[in-house]
Order: C-alpha cells, then structure tokens, then sequence
C-alpha cells in the first residue's frame, strides 16, 4: 500500500485449511478441540521479505536510534532537582547482523543516506515502523528447524546486497534442517554494511493459537501481520501538503459567507440522469432465451 505521506506498508493476511490432528483429551497443551475427533495444532506462521533500499542512491547506513532514560536538571525547574527525562542514543550497525525488535518499541531502526540531507541539515531516510504481529519463530532449536529456518528465528536481518543472495529460504528447506539448500546463516560473513549498498531482511507472520472459528477455514479478519516504511527527514516536509484535490474552506462570519480555494482541480462527478417515473402504467418485462 502506497500512502499519500509517501509511506509504504507492506500487509499479509492467512488463511486456509487449518493444521490438525485426532483429538486427544490429555494433550490439550499442544491446541483445543475444534471438531468432534479433531484438535488444532499450535504453529507459527513466518514469511520472510527483503527489503532493498536505495536511499538517494546505492550507499547507505542502518541507523539506530535507542530511547534510553536519564536523571536531568533543567534550569527553569530548579525546584525538581533530577528528574527521568528520554534522550536518543543514535549508532550505526557496521557489520552485518540478525537482531529483534527493541522491547516496548524503544528503539528506531532507519535507513539513511550520511551524505544527503534535508534543508534542515538531517540525513535523510525511511523508518522501518514495527506494526502488527511483527514476531518471529517460537522454536529456535527443534530438530525440524536446526539451519533450514534461519531467516525466521530473528525479526530483522541487515546484510550487504547480493544479486546471489536473492532469497532467504528454498523450497527444499523442510527436507533438509541439518543442511539446507538455502542457509541464510551464511549471509553474514562479517560484511562492513556502513556506508554500503544494503538490504533489510523482515520477518511478518502471526502465532496461530487455534481456535474453533478456524474451522471450516481461518479467520484472515484477525491472522494479520504488516509492517511501515516511513519517511525519516527524507523530506523538508509533509509530502500530503502537495496534494491538490483537496478544498481550503473558510468561514466569514461577518457575511456569513463560506469560500473555498480549489487549487484549480475540480472535484470528479458522475451525473445521473434518471427519468421520472410514469405513473399508473405497469412495468413490462421481456424475457429472451437463446438456443
């Protein structure tokens, strides 16, 4: 979805036949009763994406910016003495790196170019905003997922930009855990990635804690991930400010007049023409059969 302040969402939906097995009344830890022989199986459901951005071109930086709390005077409240107050603790990630999102979404993750700024002197980017359901796989150890799902244990991945490294999975994977096909493990190979052509690895997906509504399919209305690129000083201002199909109205309240400005767009109409019904003449209907 691409938004009129310039920002792109990327949404995913699931639905489908759900995962299941015989019911067994002792192993209810494992999902409920959905059926009269049948019991839902917990699973997590992870897609994987990669994000390549170009910010004012190929030569970029991730920039994080952590939200930490201090002990602070301020000159006008002496009589406060130290109080909590936030400040940003801004880095850059130099090598290439799997991480997850900061608890209570303390932290902002952004991709920056450092040697183009804004008319007010930031560099400019986009925001990776976390959204909904933004998680990633439950189980890190099984012995069905030991390398063959690496791209979905963390919630980002920051690497250089491959044209060899086009995906982070294979359809082989699920066949073969100890030795993939694809190992997304072997992307990071100690890469500087400040100041480079990068690409952003992101994880949406939902923890499918089934449920009888499940049944006949899942309910997509709720099994919902998605997340935000969001501009970060990319501009010197809100972009939806250039949109001219819109209407500044004003009031005189002396003349009890409204005026509006219309930036020269008039709006799009559809005129309906609908003749008057005559009355008491009975409506005729013609019915055509072929062959």
């Amino acid at each position: 979805m691409f938004h009129q302040d310039a920002s792109v969402e990327v949404e995913v939906r699931a639905s489908g036949f759900l995962q299941s097995s015989f019911y067994y009344p002792d192993q209810a830890k494992y999902g409920p009763r959905i059926a009269p022989a049948t019991q839902g199986s917990l699973h997590d459901h992870i897609l994987t994406y990669k994000a390549d951005f170009d910010i004012v071109g190929a030569s970029n930086s991730f920039e994080v910016s952590d939200l930490v709390v201090v002990n602070q005077t301020q000159a006008w409240f002496p009589e406060l003495g130290e109080f909590e107050q936030m400040e940003m603790n801004i880095s850059y990630l130099e090598k290439e790196a799997a991480f997850n999102w900061r608890p209570n979404n303390g932290g902002m993750f952004c991709v920056v170019n450092k040697n183009e700024t804004n008319a007010w002197g930031e560099k400019r980017g986009y925001r990776l905003v976390p959204g909904r359901s933004n998680l990633h796989l439950t189980v890190q150890n099984s012995p069905f997922s030991l390398k063959n799902s690496e791209m979905a244990k963390s919630h980002l991945a920051v690497t250089r930009q491959h044209d060899t490294e086009p995906y982070a999975n294979s359809v082989q994977n699920i066949n073969l855990p100890s030795a993939p096909q694809q190992d997304f493990s072997k992307f990071f190979d100690d890469e500087d990635i400040d100041d480079e052509d990068l690409v952003v690895w992101f994880n949406l997906g939902m923890h499918h804690f089934v449920r009888a509504e499940d049944i006949p399919v899942t309910l997509y209305t709720e099994a919902a991930s998605n997340i935000v690129f969001a501009p970060q000083n990319f501009n010197d201002r809100a972009q939806d400010g250039d949109l001219l199909n819109r209407r500044w109205v004003k009031y005189n309240a002396t003349a009890d007049e409204i005026t509006f400005e219309s930036y020269g767009v008039e709006l799009p109409s559809c005129p309906i023409s609908i003749p008057e019904p005559v009355y008491g003449i009975s409506p005729t209907v013609e019915l055509y059969q072929e062959g």
